[in-house]
């Protein structure tokens, strides 16, 4: 059977059409005829063009932008320059001959040779003046304080026995001075040992707060307590310069005193600090031929050098481990415009030029 849709005016019939008959319809208006459009046929509406008109923009993919990244900065490590007045050093940790363990006192006899007090280990180490290994001896405990004469005889001191011991330049035991006691020629803990021009020894006879000194063979000749207004307390170390002037490191009161070649008091300088002319625990001091101090500020890290009359000259060191720098310094010596430093933490004999 075959379907055909007409359209009416007022109403729509269906009329069929079959092989053998026909099916009468009703009276209608006249059809009107449609055109049948394909289902499957999109219409796709025409928009006229409107004067003036843009065409869209077509629009490019945004490129992404790279955010920059710095680069790290590098880390430079800052090139030490040893100060203009360092020399030379040798020295390391240990107990083979030319190693220390926390050496407290250094001395130079008059041909030059250098003498280490290399106190953890009990002993005493020669050295040239350029640092070269000569000959080590045993001591009979920790030995601080050392020193020489005319003679290149040595000096030691033995806080733990009380005692100063005296050497031949080769290592021989000499003789013994002092024992524990407050007498005079007895020692409570002495720590700094020096001699003059003429071979007499003074000790700084550290817990009886005094100075003791004896001639060349050991006999006592007098003690230096200060005055009333200016007593030596706990003194640590001494030097005499060429003129018989003795110069005590008042320990407690952080000064350093002068007295005459009869033990008169003279004058004082310092102070606490760590300004020029100030110390921290001021240790060891030393004389040169011109008269000029050198005073080992311990705390402070540094050496500092004055007039015979205590006007402030100069300073070396600043702490560390580096060439010229220093960690707890208590001995220092000089001879020909060389400055010996035992530095004490460090382990190790450093020299330097004498501040001018």
């Amino acid at each position: 059977m075959r379907l055909k849709l007409l359209i009416l005016p007022a109403m729509i019939f269906v009329s069929a059409a079959c092989s053998g008959g026909a099916v009468a319809s009703q009276p209608t208006t006249q059809p009107a005829t449609v055109t049948s459009v394909p289902a499957t046929s999109a219409v796709t509406p025409t928009v006229a063009p409107t004067a003036n008109a843009t065409a869209p923009a077509t629009l490019a993919p945004a490129t992404p932008t790279a955010i920059p990244t710095r680069a790290p900065t590098p880390t430079v490590t800052p090139i030490f320059v040893p100060p203009a007045s360092f020399i030379r050093k040798w020295g390391t940790t240990g107990k083979e001959t030319g190693q220390f363990n926390f050496p407290r006192g250094v001395a130079v006899d008059p041909q030059g040779n250098v003498y280490v007090a290399d106190t953890f280990n009990e002993r005493v180490q020669k050295f040239t003046s350029t640092g070269e290994f000569i000959l080590t001896w045993r001591t009979t405990g920790r030995v601080w304080g050392i020193a020489t004469d005319i003679n290149s005889n040595v000096y030691i001191t033995i806080p733990d026995h009380h005692m100063i011991q005296k050497y031949s330049s080769d290592g021989n035991l000499l003789t013994s001075i002092g024992q524990q006691g407050a007498a005079p020629g007895q020692f409570d803990n002495p720590f700094g040992v020096a001699t003059d021009s003429q071979g007499n020894i003074y000790v700084a006879d550290t817990d009886n707060w005094r100075v003791q000194k004896f001639t060349p063979d050991g006999k006592f000749v007098m003690q230096l307590k200060g005055t009333s207004d200016h007593q030596i307390n706990q003194p640590r170390g001494v030097a005499v310069d060429n003129a018989g002037n003795i110069f005590a490191i008042d320990g407690t009161n952080t000064l350093i005193q002068k007295f005459d070649a009869q033990g008169n008091f003279v004058m004082q300088w310092g102070g606490v600090g760590g300004g020029n002319g100030q110390f921290d625990f001021p240790t060891g001091v030393a004389v040169d031929e011109k008269g000029n101090v050198y005073v080992a500020d311990y705390n402070n890290q540094r050496i500092q050098e004055f007039t015979n009359s205590g006007q402030f000259v100069g300073k070396v060191g600043s702490f560390g481990n580096q060439d010229g720098q220093l960690r707890f310094t208590r001995g220092i010596a000089v001879f020909q415009g060389l400055l010996y430093a035992a530095d004490g933490n460090n382990d190790r004999i450093q020299v330097f030029a004498a501040p001018q």
